[in-house]
């Protein structure tokens, strides 16, 4: 059993198949996921993982490939069976000879330490003090751990089975050789800071009109209430929402911490006309309007916390317009628990034994590491999913 593996949008990819038997394949693939999905009631972001599996012999082999949630405890054979109960199941028969492509749906995946050291088979070669003697840039040792560490999750997801129609033999998939590219680790990670957009009226709907629709509610049972019809708001997407002009409406953009360290965010959104050339995109006079600052530092963010901004947004014509936005690291702040030693010193000692307690740190893992990832910088997360507010009349 040949196959090639990759981790890209569909769209991106070259296929071997016809285009008609591939679509027709990915979309049978699809809809199984959205039904299991459904029964499931994920809620997480997903990427979309191709394999082409060539069958090298000369009979028809069944495959079965199997994809489960990502889970971060590690647990016994038992617990761990019983996870892949629950997991996404693809059926697929090759012939002899043919090139099949099988389309799994993963929930993408967020490691706590994606830059830890490779460890060695060779306990030999296991050092307490590394000294890096070879050229290699920092940001290429970076990318080199993160498709190791990403890669060791993505074995964990998925697992294979192939049977011989005939006589009923059956093996394992042997995925260990996949390999992946820094494209595809962004594919697959999450990052750090977890940025979401919604769009809310300003002006709730009246008492009046809400109690005649309670009271409507409560007379006839069958019926159920559509309070969407009567906001001004209406979700079109996920991340895409129409409203009428010269209605008041407010954006909120919420920031949740995935990392084990605290965060010192700078928030800066970005509204543009969609589908323009960056010269006129920005061009937003008498076209949108909103109140306060569209730059603003935030508080600080612990560890899985989460915090909400909020800005007034108003469109004066009708549009299709676009909110992107980016979030800085002001400073890099020690970890939560260190923090918490000091915490109980303020003033200007507290702050003088912060700062020397991270420089401290610091040089303790670039002693640790061999200066092989460089110093620690300032990180910027963008948003991936823009939204877009379509306005009408």
């Amino acid at each position: 059993m040949g196959w090639f593996q990759g981790l890209t949008p569909a769209s991106d990819s070259k296929t071997e198949l016809p285009q008609a038997a591939a679509a027709g394949k990915a979309d049978t693939h699809l809809r199984s996921f959205i039904h299991h999905k459904q029964s499931q009631g994920y809620d997480e972001e997903y990427c979309m993982l191709l394999l082409d599996l060539r069958n090298s012999w000369p009979n028809p082999l069944s495959v079965t490939l199997e994809a489960r949630k990502h889970t971060t405890d590690e647990s016994n054979a038992d617990d761990d069976n019983n996870r892949w109960e629950n997991a996404h199941v693809v059926n697929e028969v090759i012939q002899p000879g043919h090139v099949s492509r099988v389309v799994l749906i993963l929930p993408k995946v967020y490691l706590r330490s994606p830059h830890a050291p490779v460890p060695s088979l060779n306990p030999a070669n296991q050092r307490q003090f590394v000294v890096s003697t070879s050229k290699i840039s920092p940001e290429t040792e970076r990318a080199s751990r993160e498709a190791f560490w990403y890669r060791q999750e993505l074995l964990t997801m998925i697992r294979g089975t192939w049977t011989e129609i005939d006589n009923g033999r059956h093996g394992t998939l042997e995925l260990r050789s996949i390999r992946l590219s820094p494209r595809m680790v962004e594919a697959i990670k999450l990052d750090d800071i977890a940025i979401s957009m919604m769009l809310i009226p300003d002006h709730a709907p009246k008492a009046e009109e809400s109690e005649d629709s309670e009271s409507d509610s409560n007379d006839d049972d069958d019926e159920e209430p559509t309070p969407s019809s009567s906001s001004p708001v209406q979700q079109l997407g996920h991340s895409k929402f129409s409203i009428p002009i010269d209605t008041f409406v407010t954006l909120q953009t919420t920031l949740r911490n995935r990392s084990p360290h605290a965060i010192s965010p700078l928030l800066r959104l970005q509204p543009h006309l969609s589908s323009l050339p960056h010269a006129l995109a920005l061009d937003l006079d008498k076209r949108l309007s909103w109140t306060g600052v569209l730059q603003r530092r935030l508080p600080l963010l612990p560890s899985g916390a989460s915090t909400t901004c909020e800005v007034g947004l108003v469109a004066l014509c009708s549009g299709t317009y676009e909110i992107g936005g980016l979030v800085e690291e002001v400073e890099i702040l020690a970890d939560t628990e260190e923090e918490n030693e000091v915490e109980g010193d303020d003033g200007e000692e507290g702050e003088k034994k912060r700062k020397k307690k991270r420089k401290g740190d610091y040089e303790m893992e670039k002693l640790l590491q061999g200066d092989v990832l460089g110093e620690r910088r300032l990180r910027v997360w963008g948003v991936r999913e823009a939204c877009v507010i379509v306005a009408r009349r």
